[in-house]
Formats: C-alpha cells, structure tokens, sequence
C-alpha cells in the first residue's frame, strides 16, 4: 500500500524489516512489479533477486520481465526471464512476452521466444507441463499464430488436458479473427464436455462478428444440453438486439429448461410490443404462461409466473399481468409479483390503477413497498401522500431510501433526531445517583 501511494523506498524498508522470512519474501515479490512500473527496473531487479525463498524468486522475475517488456525494453525482458532458474516459472515468462513482443512488431523475437519456452515446458514432469503448454498455447495465438499455437497444445500427452488446452485455445483464436480456424479446432476435440465448452466459447464471437446463421449452427451443434441452454440464451439476445425478432423467438423456444425459457420470452416481450406486432406479443405470453405452469416445483413455478408478470405489465397488458399474478399460490410470491407490476403499470403512465392494485396487497410491509416505489413514478404531492401511507402500514425504513430521492432534506433531520435521541438516552443511563433506588437494590 505504501509503495502503491508513490513511496517505493519506504515501503522496502518495511519490507526488510519484516523477521518472517516467508513474509518478508512475499512482501518483498509484491513490491517488484510496482517498483518496475515506478520507472526502477534495475531497482526492482535487485529486489526481486535479494528474495531467498527460490520459488518466489521465480515469480518476481516472471512479473518483473513482464513489467519490462510492456515498458519496451523486450531485449532486456528476455534476459531477465531467461535468468529464472525455475523451468516452470522461465517458461511462463518466456510465454508471457510472446504477444507483447509480438505486437511490438518483433516476429523473430517472438518465434525464438516461443520455441525456448516449449522446449523448457517439455522438460517439465507430471501435471505441471500440459499447464505451462497450455499457457504458451494461448499466448502465441494472441500472438497471431494459431497454427503454431495448435501445434503446442497437442504436444500435450495427456488427453484430458490437451483436451482442456484445445478448449482455452479456442476464443482466443476466435478473437484473433480466425473464426474458421477456431471453429475447426473446436470440433476436433473428443471429449464431449471439453468440445461443448469450446463452442460455447466460440458462439459469442462469432455472433459478434455478425454471422449470426453460423452462431446459431454452432449452438445447436453443442450436445451437452446445460451448456446449449447457456448459449442459446446468450444468442437468443444478441439476435434480439440485431432487431430479428423471429428468429430470436425461435431461439428462444429452443431453451429446453421450462424456467430459462420464461425468462428469455418475457426478456424479449417489451421488444416485441415496441415493435407493433400484437398477435406475437399474445403469443409470447401465451407460451411463457405455459411453460412457468409446466415447472413441478411449486417455488420454481411461483418465481417463474412473478418473472412473467414483470414482463407482461411492460407489454401494456395490465389486465393479463394481474390475472397471471393473482393466480400465484405462494402469497410472497404473489405479494412480491403484484408489488412489481405496480411499478410496472406506474411507469405506463396509468398511476391510479397502480395504486388501486397496491391497496389490494394484504401485506403490510409488502404494500409498504408497493407505495414506496409507486411514489418514483409521481408528482411531489402525491409522492408525500403515498411516502407517509408507506411509513404508516410497514416498515419504517422500507420508503427511507424513495424519500432520499424525493426529500433528501427529511432524511437529513430524522438523522439529526435519532442522533439527539440516543445522545440524550445515553446522558440520562449515566451512574445511577438515586439513593433510594441505591438502598433497594442493595448497594
């Protein structure tokens, strides 16, 4: 924190002056990389090679040579990395350089970087080479390079992590723009949940790119059902936001989950009312309604219908969304449903029907809620009228934060009161001088 405030030289001091030998080696790597952005590198040098515990030693350098690099001395990042004795933490660092060297216009640099950093991960046993690989792999496809890139990860001899590999590999060849590429070494992967991961990566980017066809072909691809739910409705909504509101119904629908198919139908419904077309609007409602009501689970379904409710009462169908509330068994669910439409309705410009469906709550602390956010959407006047409605039937602080907005000076003096009330309340609980009550109580 010192050095981080510009005092580099006194945050050493407490450094070193830590007893702790591992606390000292981890206070003083945490320094090494502030000190190099400071504009000291040499400085942070020796103060990353003064710190005895070897392995985080290797990390300081690690850092440091990153820091020196970005600062654009690639040359001297090289020597420092190449330094670490540690061919876990050299390789990594070695990694670490290729995509900035790399953009700094050195493809020589980054070539020769790229190959001493595989050679050093493959003389690395056990578990600890298909991460550095991995981590190389990645980095040499930001790099530009994706053919290389699939070359390392499949240096990796144990299958499920050269399937792991693979899969990272994937959007980051994706964002380098080689969709083709990423997609192919997507669907070369055998392990199922691995390639399902990939392409889950994968149909963001391509969706983003504007190929929205493909997106679509890739997501449907994917055969782990909870990762296809998870990117149709991530696709589902960019193809809404590209105004295909067809296909983006269509999509939709796909969601085999009956509760992430409510929520991705009723996210669409203010876009298809907006959009003039009635009879999809009913529609909508009319399948989000039967898929909330197909859930078993009794909780489920209720917080299924309240999302629908929401949505509904955007759509202008007040009429519809107090039906579909009013049906909710759970009387919190149903309280919490009702006191959002009231909001909803509000904000459509019909207060007076918000506030008779928020005379209607039966809870009080639920109908204090319901007033308070109704008091959002009006003139002062009536926003006191409900604020004081509100204070009266629930919790006192429920409109505290709505009277914030609309009356910030009131909050201010009912600060002002409490303060005095527990100032004044601690005066008079001093030491007790009554002397009868003394005596009765036997001191």
């Amino acid at each position: 924190a010192v050095a981080a405030a510009g005092d580099p030289h006194r945050a050493e001091q407490i450094a070193r002056a830590i007893t702790n030998p591992d606390e000292q080696a981890r206070a003083l790597s945490a320094l090494v990389p502030v000190v190099a952005a400071a504009g000291d590198p040499h400085r942070a040098e020796q103060i990353a090679r003064a710190i005895t515990n070897p392995n985080r030693q290797a990390r300081a350098l690690s850092a440091l040579a990153s820091a020196v690099a970005a600062a654009g001395d690639p040359h001297r990042a090289e020597q420092i990395a190449r330094a670490i004795t540690n061919p876990d933490e050299q390789a990594r660092a070695l990694s670490a350089l290729v995509p900035v060297v790399a953009a700094a216009g050195d493809p020589d640099r980054a070539l020769r970087l790229t190959n001493v950093a595989e050679q050093t991960a493959l003389s690395i046993d056990g578990y600890g080479q298909a991460g550095v690989l991995s981590a190389l792999a990645s980095a040499v496809a930001a790099a530009g390079d994706p053919h290389r890139a699939e070359q390392i990860a499949r240096a990796i001899t144990n299958p499920d992590e050269q399937a792991r590999a693979l899969s990272a590999l994937v959007p980051v060849v994706a964002a380098a723009g080689d969709l083709d590429r990423a997609e192919q070494i997507a669907r070369a992967i055998t392990n199922p949940d691995e390639q399902a991961r990939a392409l889950s990566a994968l149909v963001p980017v391509v969706a983003a790119a504007g190929d929205l066809d493909r997106a679509e072909q890739i997501a449907r691809a994917i055969t782990n059902l909870n990762q296809r739910m998870w990117v149709l409705n991530a696709l589902w909504s960019a193809v809404a936001a590209a105004d295909d509101l067809g296909r983006a119904e269509q999509l939709a629908r796909a969601i085999t989950d009956p509760a992430e198919q409510v929520r991705a139908l009723s996210a669409l419904m203010p876009a298809v009312a907006t959009a003039g077309d009635p009879d999809r609007t009913r529609r909508l409602i009319n399948r989000a309604e039967l898929m909330a009501r197909s859930i078993f689970d009794t909780f489920g379904r209720a917080r299924a219908l309240r999302t629908l409710v929401a949505a509904v009462a955007t759509t202008g169908n007040a009429d519809r969304a107090e039906e579909i509330a009013l049906s909710i068994i759970d009387p919190h669910e149903q309280a919490g449903a009702l006191s959002a439409l009231v909001s909803a309705v509000a904000a459509a410009g019909d207060p007076g029907r918000a506030e008779q469906i928020a005379r209607s709550l039966t809870d009080p602390d639920e109908r204090a809620r319901a007033f308070s956010a109704l008091a959002q959407e009006v003139g002062p006047p009536e926003a006191c009228r409900l604020l004081s409605e509100a204070f009266g039937v629930g919790l006192w602080w429920t409109p505290l934060s709505v009277v914030a907005k609309v009356a910030p000076g009131v909050v201010l003096r009912v600060a002002e009161i409490l303060f005095d009330n527990e100032r004044s309340r601690d005066t008079s609980s001093g030491p007790d001088t009554d002397p009868d009550r003394r005596s009765s109580t036997g001191h």
